[in-house]
């Protein structure tokens, strides 16, 4: 899944603080070692560590690189954060890596100190993974669900699912909920409109669906289901949580591309 240009520089720019020697132990673990130009150039005068590092993210970008650009992120984290407070770059890094679909999930272990009377010393670690649940990550599926409604001709419902991701990725859970109702509501209507249906109203547009046949009585009870659960904590700040923004768009997206499937 591609990175932004963002993303890239601000793992050059976390990558810049290593030393020398550390820095090119983590372009070479990190697989990124080829685009490293070396601490001297062909005249012998040192380059510093920011180009070092700017010479290999570039050359990662442009060859596409986008697992050993997240392997160097993350190792850089886990070096740099590992204990006390983040360094001020990596809420940037967290956010940009977000608006591109991956999460950068940091744990606290509190350790006991090795004195009496002395503060428990905290560890900090980083991982990087795909948005969403480790076993189906979010962004695949949904980029599968925007190329399914384009190639159906399905306009209105991939604008309200393309706005549906970025309010996701951009943390506004609340809308990301409204705008992920009203993709659903648009393929059930479109759905229905091919068996000569005039109306616009999403649980209609599915008694439609089953009265033609089209989907059986199991899958109307689970998707009326669903469409239901759809209209509780939409797009009223406050009242979702990103784990449940998450749930509900990981299941109405398995949804939607199942009905489009059965209904082609």
């Amino acid at each position: 899944m591609p990175l932004s240009q963002r993303s890239v520089g601000l793992i050059g720019e976390a990558s810049a603080i290593l030393g020398h020697a550390p820095l090119t132990t983590e372009l070479l673990k990190a697989g990124l070692g080829d685009g490293d130009p070396g601490q001297t150039d062909r005249t012998g005068k040192s380059i510093p560590r920011d180009k070092r590092a700017a010479a290999a993210v570039k050359a990662g970008l442009a060859h596409r690189k986008w697992d050993e650009l997240l392997a160097l992120a993350e190792a850089v984290l886990n070096l740099l954060a590992s204990s006390g407070d983040a360094p001020s770059w990596a809420a940037e890094l967290v956010v940009s890596l977000r608006a591109d679909g991956y999460d950068a999930v940091s744990n606290e272990v509190e350790q006991a100190s090795g004195g009496f009377w002395g503060p428990p010393s905290v560890t900090r670690t980083w991982r990087i993974l795909p948005l969403g649940e480790e076993d189906m990550p979010l962004a695949v599926t949904a980029t599968a669900l925007a190329r399914d409604l384009k190639s159906r001709g399905l306009d209105i419902a991939a604008n309200h699912f393309d706005q549906a991701f970025k309010s996701l990725t951009g943390g506004q859970w609340e809308a990301a909920n409204g705008q992920l109702r009203s993709t659903f509501e648009n393929v059930l209507v479109e759905l229905a409109r091919k068996f000569g249906w005039t109306g616009d109203k999403g649980g209609q547009a599915l008694d439609v669906l089953r009265g033609k046949k089209a989907i059986d009585d199991h899958e109307y009870n689970y998707l009326k289901g669903l469409w239901g659960m759809s209209h509780t904590n939409g797009s009223h700040p406050g009242i979702s949580s990103e784990s449940e923004a998450q749930l509900r768009m990981h299941s109405t997206v398995g949804a939607i591309r199942f009905i489009l499937h059965a209904i082609s």
